[in-house]
């Protein structure tokens, strides 16, 4: 793991290990993602809890939507605002760690033979 750690940083992102886990931050608004060994199959993950954060903006769209239908129409903007800045803030992550799946896809296939995946 740091090996990798070494390898982004060389790529140019702001990395720290912990618990085994490479966390990437990046600039403001973006949430960091982290990479981590998939100890059975034997390749690196990366989670941006992109699934939550769906989840969560999608709901607050929603809920939002409904508070607006029914007459609560500064609750209702709130929370559409919010939903949207997490919506926003989820395609902006996305964005920025496509670089950083490629790298890890590389890894996966082999391409880094210099780097091992040892714990």
């Amino acid at each position: 793991m740091e090996q990798l750690q070494k390898l982004l940083k060389e790529k140019g992102y702001d990395t720290s290990l912990k618990n085994n886990k490479v966390r990437i931050k990046f600039s403001y608004m973006i949430e960091p993602a982290t990479v981590s060994l998939d100890i059975p199959s034997n390749k690196f993950i990366v989670n941006s809890h992109e699934l939550k954060t769906g989840l969560i903006g999608t709901y607050l769209l929603a809920y939002g939507l409904y508070l607006l239908v029914n007459g609560g129409f500064f609750y209702g903007a709130a929370m559409m605002a919010f939903s949207v800045w997490g919506l926003v803030t989820m395609i902006l992550t996305e964005i920025k760690l496509t670089p950083v799946r490629q790298i890890i896809q590389a890894l996966n296939g082999g391409e880094y033979p210099t780097l091992s995946k040892d714990l």
